[in-house]
């Protein structure tokens, strides 16, 4: 058998078993869930023969919470093997509660809808079960709203925007251009110094230039011998310092022009 046929077999075996085991890990939290739900409709409790066991609605909770459990597990699995495929979110928490909620896979809901709907049939019937339900609601709506509020923040757009302009190359080329001009005329280049290009004094502005200073010392910090510091961390009598630091900002100049002086 040639090794592209065996590669094929494989392969089609490798499918096959995964398919196996999404099928059991499905029917796991369906099993759980439907058991719960069947029994809970039942008019006389259900009692184990030959054990004296009663299955209350301690039990079936005990279900949905298996249930639950095994769809979680489903979901983890599904977003290991498909996170690069489908460009899913980097942690399984953020595809939770963050990706779900906004029903980019609304699929994946419908379990967590059966599930909430037999849960709330039994703990109707148990006061100290709706308890336990609700403080596990309030856990995963804290985590939703947590989520929410960090996408949803300025500070996660500026993340995006650094992002953005890292793996831009023309957008690195060019500040480096300025900067560099900066450098070779004056020995330093700062936040302000950039002004100039007409991107003005918006926080997005300054964001992008110290950014980009950034990066800057990042490549030539040991070519060029520089140094990243802010004004206000200079020492005492240099040109550039400033002594409030609401006033301080990035600057970017060779080690040599650290300790100059203004009479120097």
């Amino acid at each position: 058998m040639s090794k592209k046929n065996s590669d094929k077999h494989l392969n089609r075996f490798s499918t096959i078993v995964e398919i196996i085991t999404n099928l059991g890990t499905i029917g796991s939290w369906i099993l759980g869930a439907g058991s719960a739900y069947i029994l809970n409709v039942q008019k006389f409790p259900v009692i184990v023969p030959g054990f004296n066991f009663t299955l209350d609605i301690n039990f079936q909770f005990s279900l949905v919470l298996c249930s639950a459990l095994a769809y979680v597990h489903f979901m983890q699995n599904y977003w290991k093997k498909k996170k690069e495929e489908l460009s899913l979110s980097d942690s399984f928490m953020e595809f939770s509660f963050w990706e779900l909620p906004r029903l980019k896979h609304p699929l994946f809901l419908i379990p967590i809808v059966i599930i909430i709907a037999v849960c709330v049939q039994i703990v109707a019937e148990s006061v100290w079960l709706l308890v336990i339900s609700l403080l596990i609601l309030g856990i995963v709506i804290y985590f939703v709203i947590r989520a929410f509020s960090y996408h949803l923040s300025a500070d996660r757009e500026y993340e995006t925007l650094l992002l953005q302009w890292k793996s831009d190359a023309e957008w690195r080329e060019r500040w480096f251009r300025r900067i560099t001009a900066k450098l070779d005329n004056y020995g330093k280049a700062k936040v302000s110094d950039h002004y100039e290009v007409g991107i003005g004094f918006k926080e997005k502005a300054k964001l992008e230039i110290a950014f980009a200073l950034g990066q800057y010392f990042e490549k030539y910090e040991f070519d060029q011998d520089l140094i990243l510091i802010k004004t206000s961390q200079l020492p005492i009598g240099h040109p550039e310092k400033t002594i409030f630091k609401e006033d301080s900002e990035w600057i970017l100049l060779h080690r040599e022009n650290l300790n100059i002086r203004r009479d120097d």
